[in-house]
């Protein structure tokens, strides 16, 4: 029995050193860690959370890839080519009895060069709507990621308050392993005085036992959410970290809006938009056309067979 009480003693000096001495070491020159900044750790780490940025940078792009419609096209044009069969006024002049006079034949050569320039004056609302419909797409996506900002900000919380759960049942576990070490030393000043038995003292021996596994096991529970805590937020976290919880003030007239809530709304504008692009394929459209060139025959004069320069608009 004498060996037993012995052996007890040192398992629970060796499991106090490990743990407990070391968790009440750290209390006293550790770093304080609070929620919200392991919400904005977690947000910097996250790479979802980081899109936002680059999806308004695509937003701009498209944008400004929907307004490049109304941009005048300009375009360099030639032409060369021959006719086999030509208007003949000669055939006309026959019929005619007025002497002297005659038209020239047509000629079965064309040369062109010109610059065509095509400018959109009415689309029909189709880069309006496209607009509106990139927009609707943005808001989705960012709603999205809106949304797993709540789910991560919901795992950070759990990791969270698990630590401080387990600092506090760590801490109770000490305070009661310290009571039960005063009571041990009074037990076996009785023992010397002859007043109790020394075999009274091996329940609580062995209590401290128990108490010290728990406390081993609690520390073991947190450095695993530690873990988890740094791999979410990219924090060193260890175990002389400690976590203060937040201040929380409720107001009672203050409305919770999640972003689950608003998935409906931002469907249904979207799908709003998408019909009122598909409506603006029905409206007419407007182009104005304007090309200037030199050639022969110069634009649609058939009777000259010389170069000149001309426009059609």
């Amino acid at each position: 029995m004498k060996y037993l009480s012995i052996i007890c003693k040192c398992m629970y000096i060796v499991t106090v050193l490990l743990f407990s001495g070391k968790y009440n070491a750290g209390l006293l020159y550790a770093d304080t860690i609070t929620l919200s900044y392991c919400y904005k750790e977690a947000e910097k780490h996250n790479p979802v959370l980081n899109e936002l940025e680059k999806l308004n940078e695509i937003f701009l792009l498209k944008k400004d890839n929907i307004y490049t419609k109304w941009l005048p096209e300009i375009s360099l044009n030639t032409t060369l080519m021959y006719v086999s069969e030509v208007i003949d006024f000669r055939d006309i002049t026959k019929s005619f009895p007025i002497s002297g006079l005659s038209f020239p034949e047509g000629s079965h050569d064309q040369y062109k060069a010109s610059i065509d320039i095509k400018q959109t004056i009415f689309d029909g609302l189709a880069s309006v709507r496209s607009k509106e419909v990139e927009e609707a797409i943005l808001r989705q996506k960012q709603h999205e990621i809106s949304i797993s900002q709540y789910k991560l900000r919901e795992i950070i919380n759990k990791l969270f308050f698990s630590v401080f759960l387990l600092d506090k049942k760590i801490s109770l576990a000490q305070i009661f392993s310290e009571q039960l070490d005063k009571k041990l030393t009074e037990l076996q000043s009785a023992v010397e005085n002859g007043v109790i038995l020394k075999e009274n003292c091996f329940i609580l021996q062995a209590e401290q036992i128990k108490i010290s596994q728990q406390i081993a096991a609690l520390a073991v529970k947190r450095e695993a959410s530690l873990s988890l805590l740094s791999l979410y937020t990219g924090l060193s976290l260890n175990s002389s970290s400690v976590f203060l919880l937040p201040d929380i003030s409720v107001n009672q007239k203050s409305r919770i809006v999640r972003p689950e809530k608003e998935s409906f709304y931002i469907q249904k504008n979207m799908l709003s938009a998408q019909k009122k692009l598909m409506t603006s394929s029905r409206f007419p459209r407007a182009v104005g056309t304007f090309s200037f060139g030199y050639g022969s025959p110069p634009g649609n004069n058939l009777m000259r067979d010389e170069f000149d320069f001309s426009y059609t608009a």
